[in-house]
């Protein structure tokens, strides 16, 4: 397979001077295996629901943080915002690539787990102030960024992901919410957020979010009879939770966020974040 074509977009006047580029990534899906993860069919429902889920949760996470834009008084962090907005946009726009060629290919029924989450996230909108939804997007950001953290300092769990276009999707997405981690954290604090607010928002968004992760990953295993294969269910569980699994070995992170002092910047891996970018043929941020 050949590498993904990337593509650092031309900036606009709003975000030349970012903190980090926006770069737009090629993929050929054309191939995209059934089980995303490993050959296995609980952790690779796991990715998958979570790809479902992706546009429109970050669509809610720009939207977020765009509507409280005009709270922020620093130039740099405008150009940051800009930058987010764009990086996410094009997470967007990849993950919904992916998810039509699954569907396309194998027929599975990602779409019923892409308007769950449109229904949710407008669910969340109505709810919510313009003040609180940056805090879940907080939250989400922390979450995505330990997950990142634990794939690159992880080269054998992500040696999991077979297929080289897949891999390279996650670790685009992985590089790039390292990069952008503190933006969505820099407004809520601007915009006159608390640490009350940002725990609360954290706790309820990932509760009403989990429930129907657990019940989309049910249902595609009931759907394909994985759901009866204990020794399989057994393996996905430990890449999940394990010592060594994703959650579990981001345990630590995760935990960080609810200190008082928490901020972003403290889990510095850029050294990490820049060995790895050779691979996507990325340039330095």
């Amino acid at each position: 397979m050949s590498r993904p074509q990337t593509t650092e977009i031309a900036p606009s006047r709003r975000h030349e001077h970012a903190s980090f580029p926006v770069r737009k990534i090629e993929f050929d899906f054309s191939r995209i295996p059934k089980y995303l993860y490993a050959d296995n069919a609980l952790s690779s429902y796991v990715w998958l629901v979570l790809e479902a889920k992706f546009p429109a949760g970050e669509q809610f996470f720009i939207d977020s943080v765009r509507d409280l834009r005009d709270a922020v008084a620093d130039p740099q962090l405008q150009n940051d915002i800009s930058a987010f907005i764009g990086q996410e946009a094009m997470h967007v726009r990849a993950h919904r690539a992916a998810n039509a060629a699954l569907s396309r290919v194998h027929g599975i029924d990602v779409q019923r787990t892409e308007r769950r989450t449109r229904t949710l996230m407008t669910l969340f909108n109505r709810l919510h102030t313009p003040r609180q939804r940056p805090a879940a997007t907080v939250g989400a950001e922390h979450l995505t960024a330990s997950l990142a953290r634990f794939l690159l300092r992880h080269p054998e769990f992500m040696a999991g992901f077979k297929n080289e276009n897949i891999r390279h999707l996650v670790m685009w997405h992985a590089l790039e919410e390292r990069e952008h981690r503190a933006v969505a954290f820099a407004v809520h604090q601007q915009a006159g957020g608390g640490y009350a607010t940002r725990i609360f928002m954290y706790l309820w968004f990932i509760g009403a979010l989990a429930p129907f992760v657990v019940l989309d990953i049910l249902r595609l295993m009931i759907s394909d009879g994985s759901v009866r294969d204990w020794p399989e269910i057994r393996r996905g569980l430990k890449t999940i939770f394990g010592r060594h699994g994703i959650l579990g070995g981001s345990s630590r992170a995760l935990r960080d966020y609810f200190r008082r002092d928490f901020h972003p910047f403290d889990d510095d891996q850029s050294q990490l974040e820049a060995a790895w970018r050779p691979e996507l043929g990325v340039v330095p941020a």
